[in-house]
């Protein structure tokens, strides 16, 4: 391959690489569901009025 398609595997791997490593940091900062402090009401989940 000559020209201007000798730098397209190589950009799709870059494209392919940067997109799984922002998958994979993008689920670090999840957590499970909120759990009271112990001696504490529980004041979640809410009920909220309907009209």
């Amino acid at each position: 391959m000559r020209g201007k398609w000798a730098r397209l595997p190589g950009v799709i791997t870059t494209g392919l690489i940067v997109a799984v490593l922002s998958l994979s940091v993008a689920g670090c900062g999840k957590r499970g569901n909120p759990k009271p402090p112990e001696n504490k009401a529980v004041t979640y989940p809410k009920n909220y009025p309907t009209k």
